[in-house]
């Protein structure tokens, strides 16, 4: 759980800033599969926020929604170092009247406190409250500022319909909000700790049906952190892409990254009860492949 809720507590600084992200543009080969590739430059604040590996939530998410109200049913597959699974729900509100500024910069907002007690619920069952904590940049510290919500939810199943609502009176009033679970997602290529070429194609194959995005994101080998830098969006789900070679090339020369395989339902808001933000309600299936290039 100490492992959800650091990804978590950098989750989501709903910044504005993020840099637009660069189109990469190769021709696919003849035969091969259509693919949209799009660069993922680091946003001008807080370089942690949005971990695709724990939340399908991107970078420009981040900057263009205030609210998040978030299912993930998330594998991670590291080879030799074994396979695991979680699920859990998380929320968190910015109150963009208070941002927190580091050297002149905002980084971050304050998490919204929906009451001092567990007033946040889904499925009827009680979230807790967490410190929601700002990453200081290039010092590798953090700050508390604000709260945000958080539960265990220890599996869910497609299709499952998820439910938040807050029933007793907050800074927001009362309000519901529902996204049902999409498909899992299993991949079957490239498994965690498979070695990589960047000469060759790598080919990826996965179960699950649903609009699918693939992320590849530098892993830090000492901290472990991950860092995405590459989004692949295939034009049709059929199990399969292959990436080409002229891609590969375009990443850079590190040895360990991460494969993550999303497929997420989304639905977004501009509003709810009296919280005048957007707000992303997404339920998401993920898995991540930690891979080694050579």
């Amino acid at each position: 759980m100490k492992r959800l809720i650091a990804f978590i507590g950098v989750l989501v600084v709903a910044a504005s800033g993020c840099q637009k992200p660069g189109a990469v543009i190769v021709e696919p080969p003849p035969s091969g599969d259509v693919l949209e590739v799009t660069s993922l430059p680091l946003p001008d604040i807080n370089p942690t926020i949005g971990s695709f590996d724990s939340l399908g939530v991107t970078t420009s998410d981040a900057a263009n929604f205030s609210g998040f109200l978030l299912v993930n049913r998330v594998t991670y597959d590291a080879g030799a170092g074994g396979v695991s699974s979680a699920a859990y729900s998380s929320v968190y509100f910015a109150d963009r009247t208070k941002p927190y500024s580091f050297n002149g910069r905002t980084i971050g907002f304050y998490g919204m406190d929906l009451g001092p007690t567990l007033s946040i619920q889904v499925n009827n069952r009680l979230m807790f409250r967490i410190p929601y904590r700002v990453r200081l940049p290039d010092s590798g510290q953090d700050s508390s500022f604000g709260f945000f919500y958080f539960r265990d939810l220890g599996a869910v199943q497609p299709d499952t319909l998820v439910t938040w609502s807050v029933p007793v009176p907050s800074p927001m009033s009362s309000f519901s909000a529902q996204i049902r679970m999409p498909d899992n997602i299993k991949v079957l290529s490239p498994l965690g700790g498979s070695v990589l070429s960047r000469d060759k194609s790598v080919v990826l194959r996965w179960t699950g049906k649903g609009d699918i995005a693939i992320v590849i994101s530098v892993v830090n080998p000492v901290t472990k952190r991950t860092r995405a830098i590459m989004k692949i969006h295939p034009a049709n789900n059929e199990g399969k892409a292959v990436i080409d070679p002229r891609i590969l090339q375009l990443l850079p020369r590190e040895r360990f990254f991460m494969f993550s395989f999303i497929i997420a339902n989304r639905d977004e808001k501009k509003s709810m009860g009296q919280y005048p933000g957007r707000i992303l309600v997404q339920a998401a299936s993920v898995h991540n492949s930690y891979v080694e290039f050579q």
